[in-house]
């Protein structure tokens, strides 16, 4: 074998392994897609025929400009939409903070050696 087949051997495993990744994620990603339609279609199913109202196995509703009423699993959970935009700044302080201080010590160390 010479070393142009060899190479062309070397890419054609490289392409094989790439559509595998490709592949196997998008078919990942369609079975779950699909479980999570059959999940939402049996409750729907069930809640239609035992004429349940209240309780959903996912739903969202918009309560007012700031207020979220979110349901699942049977558990309702309010959310704030200031409140969760305030926690989320705060994250990100944290951590650019975080990444600041490894950054540095990286420099600290590279100039030390």
């Amino acid at each position: 074998m010479s070393r142009i087949e060899r190479k062309k051997l070397k890419q054609m495993q490289k392409k094989r392994k790439i559509k595998n990744i490709i592949k196997m994620t998008t078919s990942f990603i369609f079975i779950i897609f699909l479980l999570i339609l059959g999940v939402l279609t049996v409750d729907r199913n069930n809640r239609n025929m035992f004429l349940h109202k209240e309780s959903k196995l996912f739903n969202c509703k918009k309560m007012d400009d700031n207020n979220y009423k979110i349901v699942f699993c049977g558990e309702v959970y309010d959310f704030d939409k200031e409140k969760i935009a305030v926690y989320i700044s705060k994250s990100k302080n944290t951590i650019k903070k975080e990444i600041d201080f490894i950054r540095k010590f990286v420099k600290e160390k590279n100039t030390a050696e």
